[in-house]
């Protein structure tokens, strides 16, 4: 069925926390946009080192707390809203006639 639309928007990758290989990491996004003509192809690696390790985090009371990190369940969620943040930003740089479909980027 037709849905009317002129865009449409797409996003995929390993969220985690596991499915990740040292090809495709915990993390790497793809999102596109295709306007009917051109399609825009970014590719998006959504955490940076911290591979593993798991930074403590000062708390009330002196205590330490593991603090999240992209490895685990809240870190699927971290990084699931980092990749649609960054398709709506893509849409919306789209909109404002500031980047053109036919590019394809690789983004960090």
């Amino acid at each position: 069925k037709k849905c009317f639309s002129n865009i449409g928007l797409s996003i995929t990758g390993i969220a985690g926390p596991g499915g990740g290989s040292p090809e495709k990491p915990v993390g790497l996004v793809y999102i596109a946009l295709a306007d009917g003509e051109n399609t825009l192809v970014q590719k998006h690696q959504l955490h940076q080192g911290n591979q593993g390790k798991y930074p403590l985090k000062p708390l009330k009371g002196n205590t330490l707390k593991r603090k999240s990190t992209l490895f685990d369940k809240q870190g699927r969620q971290i990084i699931r809203l980092r990749s649609a943040r960054r398709t709506l930003n893509m849409l919306r740089l789209y909109l404002l006639n500031l980047i053109q479909v036919n590019e394809t980027k690789n983004k960090q």
